[in-house]
């Protein structure tokens, strides 16, 4: 049993909150720990944790006033540009792409999936720019 009633999850071992942070879901994670201390951030910029983002996991179909827009907002303002140099694979519902590539840009991004999005707004939002993969899907 614990004596210590002050514990904290940063107080945990590296080698338990990576496996903690392994169960969840990658979004809910990074919105709950960047700018928290330093040392989450580290396991947040972790290419474990945020090599591949799955936006579509985030149900915004429009960027009304909501408590969950507003989630959406703060992760692509706060969260992308901190992590954006880990982000590999990203997957993005149309509407969403303006506010994904407005903040930040993506060196390492390989492989791109949109959902939902016109091929020709697809084709002029890449003039230009080289990505080894493309995949635009329609639901």
């Amino acid at each position: 049993m614990l004596n210590n009633s002050n514990m904290n999850i940063v107080d945990l071992p590296d080698d338990v909150l990576f496996m903690l942070f392994k169960m969840m879901n990658n979004i809910e994670l990074l919105c709950s720990i960047i700018g928290v201390n330093r040392r989450l951030d580290m396991f947040a910029c972790d290419g474990s944790v945020a090599s591949c983002i799955d936006l579509t996991q985030m149900l915004f179909y429009d960027l009304t006033d909501s408590p969950l827009n507003e989630k959406f907002i703060r992760f692509s303002t706060m969260v992308l540009p901190r992590i954006h140099c880990t982000i590999v694979n990203l997957i993005i519902r149309g509407p969403m792409h303006k506010h994904v590539f407005r903040y930040t840009t993506y060196p390492n991004l390989r492989k791109i999936t949109f959902i939902e999005l016109d091929l020709n707004l697809g084709c002029e939002i890449f003039n230009g720019n080289v990505v080894s993969s493309v995949h635009f899907v329609n639901i």
